[in-house]
């Protein structure tokens, strides 16, 4: 499907990054094919991957882009996709996401042609194998209620799509971040420039979360760093800190209902912490207009679990 930008349609350029999943990426480039919006250009980024996933799209799917690394840089993959596009559009996916009808990417560029202003769009996350949504409750930490959007700081990496000069102004995903929390950097770039992110729940990606190459104690390890590094990197010292102090408890609070992860949780404040002065450096401080635009923000990121969820874990703990 590469190639057909001769349709009268805006090409879409989908990317999707890879390590080590073979079998999930081919799943997701041929779900993607099966889209019935015809102008399509197909990139694969794949951080070095050993277990066939290069030969894999080279034999089976010679018509996508692939874009080899020789190692595994994580996140920062997502910029060859963000900066080689030759789409108006952007649709990024994880390789173990996919659109979840064939009229998905088409009903992307049909919003996205009707309302010129928008430069970022999120759909609906939802858990493949449970139904359950990964974006529910994003709605209410909007900023403006359009009916059938809202408006908002949201992007989340597993189904987002861009408009292609928006994005480009940006300096991509955080290259230091590996993994995680990189959605929140890009966001707040796109914040910083005036430019419109909306959540979209009518639109659904669906998320089928491999365990594949899925550390989840390097993940809170990360989660935990990386939150610290955001607020650092682009809010003024004294919200900074307040920032991180709430971030810093509430990670905390986590860590009590999964004591698997302590370790994990010290290493990530500590190294968090450690690192603020350089990202200070790297940042570029938020604008009075876009922190004021944060304030929902803020609150979705620093949210506790719920008081039902912390009252049962001190449940089971006086139980023992």
């Amino acid at each position: 499907m590469n190639g057909k930008e001769d349709t009268g349609l805006p090409l879409v350029s989908v990317g999707i990054h890879n390590w080590n999943r073979k079998e999930e990426l081919r799943r997701t480039i041929a779900k993607v094919l099966e889209s019935t919006y015809p102008s399509l250009e197909i990139m694969v980024v794949d951080n070095g991957s050993t277990d066939g996933s290069v030969e894999m799209v080279k034999s089976e799917f010679p018509d996508v882009k692939l874009y080899e690394l020789n190692r595994n840089i994580g996140i920062a993959a997502r910029n060859t996709i963000l900066f080689e596009a030759s789409g108006k559009y952007i649709l990024i996916y994880d390789n173990d996401s996919m659109p979840a009808t064939s009229s998905t990417i088409g009903e992307i560029v049909s919003f996205l042609e009707r309302h010129v202003d928008v430069a970022a769009l999120c759909t609906n996350i939802i858990n493949y194998h449970t139904g359950k949504s990964e974006t529910h409750g994003w709605e209410n930490y909007a900023t403006a209620n359009a009916g059938d959007y809202y408006e908002g700081l949201f992007i989340h990496g597993a189904g987002t799509a861009y408009r292609t000069e928006c994005v480009q102004q940006t300096r991509g995903f955080p290259e230091d971040f590996f993994l995680y929390l990189d959605e929140a950097d890009l966001t707040l770039q796109l914040a910083n420039k005036g430019l419109k992110i909306v959540y979209k729940p009518d639109i659904v990606t669906y998320h089928r979360r491999s365990p594949v190459q899925r550390d989840n104690a390097l993940g809170f390890l990360l989660k935990t760093r990386n939150g610290i590094w955001v607020f650092w990197k682009y809010f003024p010292f004294s919200l900074a800190l307040c920032l991180t102090l709430g971030y810093v408890f509430k990670q905390g609070v986590l860590t009590a209902e999964r004591p698997a992860y302590v370790l994990s949780f010290f290493k990530g404040t500590y190294l968090g912490l450690r690192g603020t002065s350089t990202q200070r450096k790297k940042g570029e401080p938020l604008s009075r207009e876009a922190i004021n635009k944060t304030k929902r923000w803020r609150r979705q990121n620093l949210a506790l679990p719920s008081a039902g969820r912390i009252m049962d874990f001190l449940k089971q703990q006086l139980s023992r």
